[in-house]
């Protein structure tokens, strides 16, 4: 998967957003992302390949400064006590 593509579609980005939160349809892609989504949060993506923890970063910011109501309920879902959550708001400077 491509982020760059995905975080320049809106509807792509949004499609990937419902899958992880189970509000929409999930691609392969999205069933996979969605398997890894808890263990990668709290591990800080421990297991995840140089690439890989780029790109979620890369997400993860996007998600913050252009998606902040989708990142919200992605933390409130896989994060609700905010534990991993506030370390990469933190690290990526909004708060």
């Amino acid at each position: 998967m491509n982020v760059d593509d995905v975080i320049s579609n809106r509807r792509l980005l949004i499609a990937y957003v419902k899958c992880v939160l189970e509000k929409g349809r999930c691609t392969p892609e999205g069933k996979e992302l969605k398997s890894h989504i808890t263990e990668a949060l709290q591990s800080g993506c421990d297991k995840c390949t140089d690439r890989q923890r780029r790109s979620i970063r890369k997400v993860i910011k996007h998600l913050i400064h252009n998606e902040n109501n989708y990142w919200n309920q992605l933390v409130n879902m896989y994060d609700p006590n905010k534990i991993y959550s506030k370390m990469y708001e933190r690290e990526l400077g909004t708060i």
